[in-house]
């Protein structure tokens, strides 16, 4: 475990160099990507709080949906990575960060926290809580969609800015969601017969 932990550690360490490399990379071209250095701050800072809590809590989802919390544990999940994508999507937003940086980090939010949830999903004993597991995933995500609507709806005109984040946001979702299927088709067939 200290082995494990220092490596990780390190990992999250050279992720936060590396970003701030990058964003200082965009400040120095011809066109800045920010109109100030504290923008860029700013950026850096979040993106790498939203991907240290993403990894921690890859460390922590199996253990969490192995629990007897497990369906709240998915719930809390699903809403936690929910939340780290809003936040991310409001910060590039208004920071007009370059959108490729987007994919890295709703990239580490999936690998932490939206995968293990829906291979948890796949994986349950009985039929019935199969049901329940994705209940609670159709549920959140029927919930996401009413809010969405309501925004587009009831708020202002989005800026140009703010639909070419959506748009990445969108062909991430599209790209994670072909990627469980294909995932959970191999399970499936990779399986034992009697398991299922």
């Amino acid at each position: 475990l200290p082995v494990y932990l220092t490596l990780l550690i390190s990992s999250l360490v050279t992720f936060c160099l590396l970003m701030a490399s990058v964003m200082h990379q965009g400040q120095v071209k011809d066109v800045p990507w920010f109109e100030r250095r504290s923008s860029a701050i700013c950026v850096v800072a979040v993106v790498s709080v939203v991907v240290i809590v993403a990894t921690l809590s890859a460390v922590f989802a199996n253990a969490l949906l192995s629990s007897s919390f497990a369906y709240a544990g998915q719930l809390g999940i699903i809403l936690a990575s929910k939340g780290l994508v809003f936040l991310s999507i409001q910060t590039f937003n208004r920071y007009n960060a370059d959108v490729g940086v987007v994919f890295i980090v709703v990239y580490a939010i999936s690998a932490g926290m939206e995968i293990p949830v829906r291979v948890f999903c796949l994986v349950q004993p009985t039929i019935g809580a199969v049901l329940l597991a994705n209940m609670v995933n159709l549920g959140s995500s029927i919930g996401g969609q009413v809010v969405k609507y309501l925004v587009l709806k009831c708020g202002p005109t989005w800026k140009m800015r703010q639909v070419e984040v959506h748009d990445a946001v969108l062909l991430w979702r599209l790209a994670i969601n072909h990627m469980i299927d294909l995932m959970s088709l191999v399970m499936v067939l990779s399986s034992d017969p009697r398991y299922w």
